[in-house]
């Protein structure tokens, strides 16, 4: 076995263990990604194949999410690989292709893809498996008031500053506000939670979709929200304050709930930094609606 440098439980199996598994060769091997709670090596092997080999902890759950999707046409290919104590392992397809994120493309176009990418999501169908539900106005409602205590406990703690207790009172209300239940309730359906330009490579045959560790159930949009934002654009101005708060506060959530949960020792700064953003955009959405 062979340890991450991050932590000694993100665990994936050495060049022999691997070799035996693949029935091949590992030529060439090395991290391309690495924090917390996931590790990725880029594996080639001597038959010339390639793959993101990938170890990830719990609450990750991109292992059962393509178990389940299985040879779906926006999912590149995949193996899982087992368990490792608490780690999961799989192998995908290494897509040598460019993203999105690499190719010179006009903000329309960027647009295009964007809702087209949006559209396909959709399309791989119901009940897979999910890190997070919040596609009924009951879930969504008992989702933000759980991360709204948490939020107001890392305050208390000093994990989080102090300004942002003057917010919580305007978020929770505006969270659990009849414009954001109703759109919950109507267009809630598979999303992928991390959508980017850079996640979206382009093929002769379509487009390959990667890295699922949080997929969710929510309004589809908020993926619209996420892959504009991260190019440049404001998105805004394509889906509306409702669907641009509720993204926002996803993106709370995650932040509150990782250094709730996930660090509870340890202040973690980047993690403020999210929750700040998320705020800032809840707040850009309370002021139009």
């Amino acid at each position: 076995m062979v340890t991450s440098t991050i932590r000694e439980d993100l665990v994936l199996l050495d060049d022999a263990e691997l070799e035996i598994l693949v029935g091949d060769t590992v030529v060439e091997r090395r991290t391309v990604a690495e924090w917390p709670l996931s590790w990725t090596q880029r594996v080639v092997l001597a038959s010339g194949r390639a793959f993101a080999y990938k170890a990830m902890l719990p609450p990750l759950v991109e292992p059962d999410f393509y178990a389940a999707a299985g040879a779906a046409p926006l999912l590149p290919g995949h193996r899982r690989t087992g368990q490792i104590g608490d780690c999961d392992t799989l192998l995908v397809e290494w897509v040598d292709a460019p993203s999105l994120a690499d190719r010179d493309l006009s903000e329309a176009e960027l647009v295009a893809h964007g809702t087209e990418i949006v559209r396909r999501i959709g399309e791989l169908g119901p009940d897979l498996p999910v890190y997070l539900d919040v596609g009924t106005p009951a879930k969504w409602s008992a989702e933000a008031t759980t991360t709204l205590g948490k939020l107001r406990q890392l305050v208390a703690d000093g994990r989080f500053p102090s300004s942002f207790a003057s917010a919580m009172d305007d978020v929770e209300a505006w969270v659990l506000s009849a414009p954001v239940l109703d759109t919950v309730g109507a267009h809630s359906r598979l999303v992928h939670r991390d959508l980017k330009p850079a996640h979206v490579l382009t093929t002769g045959d379509g487009y390959r979709l990667i890295d699922w560790q949080l997929p969710a159930i929510a309004p589809a949009d908020i993926d619209l929200v996420s892959f504009l934002d991260e190019a440049g654009i404001d998105s805004f101005r394509q889906v509306g304050p409702v669907t641009y708060g509720i993204a926002y506060f996803l993106h709370l959530r995650w932040a509150t709930v990782a250094q709730h949960d996930l660090f509870p020792e340890t202040a973690v700064p980047f993690l403020e930094t999210w929750a700040k953003g998320g705020i800032t955009g809840v707040n850009r959405a309370i002021t139009t609606t």
